[in-house]
């Protein structure tokens, strides 16, 4: 990849990183909604969904945004902020994951109380990408098309 900026690239990619982010919190809304009603296979597949598009767009950040977003003489935010929440979202994304993955209680206080407990715990992650998300979309996103507006950067 080139590390130019184009315009109508960073106005399609914006719409996209901005649509994925809807998408994740649709995605864990229904995961949760799902593990209120006890729907273990539904919210399975509705936090597999959200787990894999979030691996997906961490990707595409990583792969497209950020090796511009280094090339930035001043940014709002480093580079190392987002990358390093990239790697706590995964992290805390798969521990989920296999949480999820895992027998539930048989007795149905204890599993009300696993449910509340993984919800709770869910917090941490939804809080990590609220904040994240909001870096990129009032940062990062705004620098980039900025720049795109001024000039292409250069190749380095």
């Amino acid at each position: 990849m080139t590390n130019t900026l184009d315009i109508a690239a960073m106005k399609a990619i914006t719409a996209r990183i901005l649509a994925e982010h809807q998408e994740m919190d649709e995605l864990f809304l229904q995961h949760q909604e799902a593990l209120l009603e006890q729907d273990w296979s539904r919210a399975r597949a509705r936090y597999a969904a959200f787990h894999a598009l979030l691996l997906r767009h961490i990707e595409l950040e990583d792969s497209c945004l950020v090796p511009l977003h280094q090339q930035l003489a001043k940014p709002q935010w480093r580079t190392l902020v987002y990358t390093a929440e990239h790697d706590k979202v995964r992290e805390i994304a798969q521990i989920m994951a296999d949480r999820i993955a895992a027998p539930k209680p048989e007795d149905k206080q204890q599993r009300l109380r696993w449910i509340i407990k993984l919800i709770d715990d869910e917090r941490s992650l939804k809080n990590l990408l609220e904040h994240h998300n909001e870096r990129e979309e009032k940062g990062m996103l705004p620098e980039l098309a900025s720049l795109a507006h001024r000039t292409p950067l250069s190749d380095s």
